[in-house]
């Protein structure tokens, strides 16, 4: 009796353990999958902080080779958004977020020299702003059309309104340079 009670408790020992080496290698698929992941996010972002670190070094572009930036960074988030399952975009707040703060050296560059409450510069705020949205258009047209939606596109708008334009504006109107009563149609411009 006590031969066969060994035997059977054994038994269902190594079968437990079978167990925990099955869980065990699930466990490390999984992990390897997560590092494969982190990897190629990794190298996404890598490839962004070098064409962002090109671009301040050929500060004089022309508006064919910043049109190419816009078309690599939008090329890199649409493969950077490939990475995540719609549920990790949103608990990342990919679009409220990670975008915005990968556009946002493109966006300064654009918004470089600009004065918002300039006599005669309606017209070039007006492209500026129309630029600076482009960024999130170029984006929306290079993602994968279940990947860029409207809610998403909307907040990486508002985002990159919030954190470049708006404080621009906002210390243009502050400014002690610029009189609200001698210049009404700067500040409306």
């Amino acid at each position: 009796r006590s031969a066969s009670h060994y035997v059977k408790s054994n038994k269902r020992k190594a079968e437990s353990l079978q167990s925990e080496i099955k869980e065990t290698e699930m466990r490390l698929d999984d992990v390897k999958a997560r590092m494969a992941k982190l990897e190629r996010v990794l190298d996404v972002f890598d490839r962004m902080e070098r064409l962002h670190e090109q671009a301040e070094v050929d500060d004089d572009r022309i508006d064919g080779e910043e049109d190419s930036d816009v078309r690599q960074a939008s090329s890199l988030i649409a493969e950077l958004s490939q990475n995540f399952s719609k549920e990790e975009q949103s608990s990342l707040r990919f679009y409220s977020d990670v975008v915005p703060s990968l556009l946002g050296p493109i966006a300064e560059r654009r918004l470089k020299g600009w004065k918002p409450v300039v006599q005669d510069g309606a017209e070039r705020s007006e492209v500026i702003m129309s630029d600076v949205v482009g960024l999130c258009s170029a984006v929306a047209s290079s993602s994968p059309k279940e990947d860029a939606d409207n809610e998403g596109i909307w907040a990486t708008k508002r985002a990159l309104f919030v954190a470049h334009i708006l404080p621009r504006v906002k210390r243009a109107l502050q400014s002690s340079r610029w009189d609200p009563i001698c210049n009404v149609e700067e500040g409306l411009a």
